[in-house]
């Protein structure tokens, strides 16, 4: 744009242009006008931006991803159905923002089991174990990662993250590996 002498004369002279009228002669330079709300606009979105890189980043680091594997089970209340033969249920005490299903496969129509027909599911389970003791993200970090941008209360506003896209790749930054073996209760 510098080696350009026209265009920056252009931004020189219309560059945060009022919207009311001196962005050009028929308002063809608009796309360069300032306003102090569109600046807090920006600020607020690019704030929003970092929240999300960092809770994307940094959750999974200290709540590792499980990929729990695939599950026919077509209810999303899957606390008592995983299990664990170190006596446990990894599952029971999560914040039900702290786990994730998704479809094993994305063909049209679904993924089914080829003996069973039902759809299969990959569950994800963010979590940090010491023994048999889980931990999880606390319901107010989950909120704030997941519910909308405009909540009813300002309170219970979020960054509105997609919880596939974070599961999924929160499992790429830090994968929780079992050390007991743990199944799918039929």
């Amino acid at each position: 744009m510098v080696s350009d002498w026209s265009k920056l004369r252009v931004m020189g002279t219309y560059g945060g242009c009022n919207m009311g009228g001196s962005c050009g002669k028929n308002n063809e330079y608009v796309e360069l006008a300032y306003e102090s709300k569109m600046a807090a606009l920006a600020e607020k979105n690019t704030t929003m931006a970092f929240e999300r890189e960092l809770y994307s980043r940094l959750v999974p680091l200290a709540f590792p991803i499980w990929n729990t594997g695939e599950s026919e089970h077509e209810s999303n209340n899957v606390k008592s159905l995983f299990y664990c033969r170190d006596i446990s249920y990894p599952f029971e005490e999560a914040p039900e923002l702290a786990y994730f299903r998704s479809p094993s496969n994305f063909y049209p129509g679904g993924w089914k089991h080829p003996e069973t027909g039902n759809p299969v599911w990959n569950v994800y389970l963010s979590v940090a174990r010491s023994r048999r003791t889980y931990g999880y993200p606390s319901p107010t970090m989950l909120g704030r990662m997941f519910n909308p941008l405009v909540a009813d209360k300002p309170s219970e506003e979020g960054l509105q993250m997609n919880r596939g896209d974070f599961f999924r790749e929160g499992e790429k930054i830090n994968k929780y590996v079992p050390s007991p073996y743990c199944y799918w209760e039929e």
